[in-house]
């Protein structure tokens, strides 16, 4: 019993060295083999899926998309200020901030699903910058999601970063996504099934308002907004278009308020508002009811760069 005790000790301490050396080896891995901003880059487009896959990148000059579908407002802002920490030229941020970000359906994304909370911890474990519990405050957060994120991702050798130490191209960065220039249109293939009240019930009429208003996503566009002011960048947010059918569904009490929280942040002389929500008129722009596809993701790409010219001028 004693010699198996002495083994055992011996066993955890050689593993507790072995994870002490793990947890050193990956922050220079995170800082060394991370994502940067490329140095030709002036705009950085970030935001959920109504960024990657409506902001087409190609018809903004300088421009890089790093978006990543279901990307809730408080993940933007850890990812901004992870980019913004390493030497940059970026001049301005492109932040889609729509009528769907402002439900409270975002402020379950870390505890409801654990399958959806081990992907979004995932994507800020990935990050420099080691982000603590603290982050959550006052988010509901599913702890054993976390703790094993923390413990794949932060103490247990990162495997992405290895293989980057191997690749020279086509690095893989699990946090980072990107435009998605992928074409798919409801008019073209099939008739796609009406899931406009499906949306509505998840979005917006889970909850009486102002309950189905989200939080975390209106506290962290203020982070956002304060983290661009102190590193002197512009920041562009930017009402992404909507099926007018369905946004005639949104109760009024959420369009209202959406606008009245955008006008409040607008005070800040860094920061504008690009009202596209209501920017197409036939359906032949979208892929779905809250998503463009690529002729649309173009022709607001073309819309967001005349106004980064017009603005420079």
């Amino acid at each position: 019993m004693r010699r198996f005790a002495k083994r055992l000790i011996l066993f955890v301490f050689i593993l507790g060295i072995l994870l002490v050396v793990s947890y050193n080896g990956n922050k220079i891995l995170f800082d060394k083999f991370g994502f940067q901003v490329p140095s030709d880059v002036e705009t950085l487009i970030t935001g959920s899926s109504l960024a990657t896959g409506g902001i087409n990148p190609d018809y903004i000059e300088k421009s890089c998309n790093v978006g990543l579908a279901g990307e809730p407002a408080v993940v933007s802002f850890v990812k901004i200020r992870d980019l913004l920490s390493r030497p940059n030229n970026v001049d301005r941020i492109i932040l889609s901030f729509s009528l769907v970000e402002t439900s409270s359906y975002w402020d379950l994304v870390f505890s409801e699903n654990k399958t959806n909370g081990v992907e979004i911890f995932s994507r800020i474990s990935f990050l420099r910058e080691e982000n603590g519990l603290d982050l959550f405050e006052g988010i509901p957060v599913n702890y054993f999601a976390y703790s094993e994120v923390y413990l794949r991702n932060r103490i247990f050798p990162v495997i992405p970063y290895l293989i980057n130490v191997f690749k020279k191209e086509e690095k893989i960065y699990p946090h980072i996504g990107g435009y998605t220039n992928v074409e798919f249109n409801r008019r073209e293939v099939e008739e796609r099934v009406d899931n406009r009240q499906e949306i509505l019930n998840k979005m917006f009429l889970h909850d009486s308002f102002p309950e189905n208003i989200s939080k975390m996503n209106f506290n962290y566009l203020d982070s956002i907004v304060a983290l661009t002011d102190r590193m002197n960048v512009d920041l562009i947010l930017v009402g992404m278009p909507m099926e007018n059918s369905l946004f005639e569904m949104i109760p009024s009490t959420n369009r209202i308020y959406y606008l009245e929280q955008v006008e409040m942040r607008l005070k800040q002389p860094h920061v504008s508002f690009i009202n596209l929500t209501n920017y197409f008129n036939s359906p032949d722009f979208f892929g779905d009811y809250v998503h463009i596809n690529r002729v649309g993701a173009d022709s607001i790409a073309k819309v967001l760069e005349g106004y980064i010219v017009e603005t420079k001028n």
